[in-house]
Formats: C-alpha cells, structure tokens, sequence
C-alpha cells in the first residue's frame, strides 16, 4: 500500500496499577476513527476511573466508534459492570457506536450474571 492508501495508525499504551491493589491495564489503539481500548486484568471499583478517562479523552468529532476488548480481563466487579454501562450511554450520547467483545471468559460470565450482555451488544 501506498501512504496515501494506508489509514492513518497511532498506538497508545497506558498501563497503570491502582492504589488499591487492583492490577489494570489499557491499551489503546487509535486508527481511522475507531479506537479499541484492550482491557487487562481486573475492572472494578478501583480501575473504573481509568477507563472513564480514557473514554472522555477520545478526540470528540474524530472518534466514530469505540471498540471494547473486555478478553483480557480476569474479573469484572459490579462497579466494572457499572462502567461498561456508563461507557455505553457515554458513547451514545456523543454519536459514537460502541462495540464490545468480551471474548469467553471472566468478562462474558460476569456480565451474563448481570444480565446486560445484550445491552452492551446491540
């Protein structure tokens, strides 16, 4: 592909570990309007204002849609499970499609046993 055939691809990294503890980790990949955020580790109360701020921080009118990539986390506490929601109306109210793959483990069950897995993927 030629430069100009070829999105434009920014990488971001952020890894941080909570004071609580809590071992969380974000990783950001920005290409074309979407931005996927990897999830690692564990979403809970102590990791939640992570994620809210990586989803305030996405440059508004550049950001089309928001990838979730809940795969790599190894638990969801109750106040994750409240994140991801408040990520779904963040995203809705600012135009931008949410997409979330919360892969075959820890995430997929907690949010089965929560009973929001069909509101995060419609």
């Amino acid at each position: 592909m030629s430069g100009d055939e070829q999105g434009s691809l920014r990488l971001v990294e952020t890894s941080r570990h909570m004071r609580l503890g809590t071992r969380f980790e974000v990783q950001q990949i920005a290409c074309d309007g979407t931005i996927t955020l990897v999830l690692a580790g564990e979403l809970d109360l102590g990791s939640r204002p992570v994620l809210e701020a990586c989803l305030t921080e996405a440059p508004e009118g550049e950001t089309s849609t928001v990838v979730l990539d809940l795969s790599k986390l190894t638990l969801i506490g109750s106040a994750g499970v409240g994140a991801l929601l408040h990520a779904a109306r963040h995203c809705a109210e600012n135009g931008v499609e949410l997409l979330v793959v919360p892969g075959q483990g820890a995430a997929r069950r907690a949010l089965e046993l929560a009973g929001v897995l069909d509101q995060l993927q419609t």
